[in-house]
């Protein structure tokens, strides 16, 4: 791995998984309450479980921040230029394939603990890295 020299201090493992869980627990939250509904409307609240998974990093609630981001105080930004990736949906979604496809999402958490760059963030030229409190 290329390591990329930053003035920020990068995400520990920790803050990555508690972030991940967090944000798990709210992509599912349209799904159980469009299920309670009717089952019938499962999979509308799938979509948006996805569409939230895909693009949670590059959605304008954040900067650079999905909702478990947020609260862990950690962002993903562009390994160049060192900016947030908020609006940026590609790297968003080029980020979050190796973690919907199934066996390379564990290769990609190994890569994680053992690298501290995860496979996503190497191809969408990205890290995560905890945000300065001012």
């Amino acid at each position: 791995m290329q390591s990329t020299a930053t003035s920020h201090t990068k995400a520990t493992i920790m803050q990555h998984f508690v972030a991940y869980f967090i944000d798990s627990f709210i992509a599912y939250i349209p799904s159980m309450i469009l299920g309670i509904i009717s089952y019938k409307l499962m999979p509308v609240g799938y979509v948006f479980t996805l569409g939230y998974f895909l693009l949670r990093d590059a959605l304008p609630i954040g900067d650079g921040q999905g909702v478990g981001k947020k609260l862990m105080k950690i962002k993903v930004i562009h390994d160049t230029t060192e900016t947030s990736i908020l609006g940026d949906y590609t790297a968003s979604f080029v980020r979050q394939l190796s973690m919907i496809i199934p066996f390379l999402n564990l290769y990609d958490m190994w890569l994680l603990v053992s690298d501290g760059k995860r496979l996503g963030d190497q191809w969408a030229k990205t890290h995560v890295v905890q945000v300065k409190v001012v």
